[in-house]
């Protein structure tokens, strides 16, 4: 009997170590699993350090850009107003060259000036009249000791010069 029991405990041994081996594999194999997902979750703690780092940099990219926009907006505006003002000038300088052939054609013109030649005669003949009152005034002496009819005399071809002088201008 004794043999019997150390045959079945043998044998209760045997399977307390085929189970204590099969444990021991299944430990390995948990302990590799469990290092292959260490270093996945770390690679994933890297990756995920990662993703704020680049969502970071998209927040800092978006606001460039959107100055950048901005800047862009701003200077097409300022080309546009540009470009008015280039065509307003050439407008301008368009106007101004045909207003001065206009007045070379009033001043230089072919004959149709009567009006203008009827100012500068009218300004000739004032200027005549302008500078006879000079002499005129010049020239006149009083007439009596008191000096009143010079004094007079003086005060009227004053009077007419003045109106001469009034139409000229």
């Amino acid at each position: 009997m004794r043999n019997e029991e150390f045959e079945k405990a043998l044998k209760a041994a045997q399977r307390d170590v085929a189970q204590a081996r099969q444990l021991q594999v299944e430990l390995e194999n948990l302990q590799r699993v469990h290092q292959q997902n260490s270093k996945k979750l770390l690679s994933m703690q890297s990756e995920i350090s990662k993703t704020q780092l680049f969502k970071e940099t998209i927040k800092k990219q978006e606001k460039v850009i959107s100055k950048l926009e901005n800047l862009m907006e701003s200077s097409l505006k300022d080309t546009q107003k540009a470009r008015d003002a280039m065509v307003e000038l050439e407008q301008i300088k368009t106007e101004n060259v045909n207003l001065q052939k206009q007045l070379k054609n009033m001043v230089y013109g072919n004959g149709e000036n009567s009006e203008i030649d009827k100012y500068k005669n009218e300004c000739f003949r004032l200027e005549r009249i302008i500078s006879e009152l000079r002499e005129d005034l010049k020239s006149k002496r009083p007439t009596t000791s008191y000096g009143n009819d010079a004094e007079k005399d003086k005060i009227e071809l004053e009077v007419k010069l003045q109106r001469s002088n009034a139409r000229y201008l």
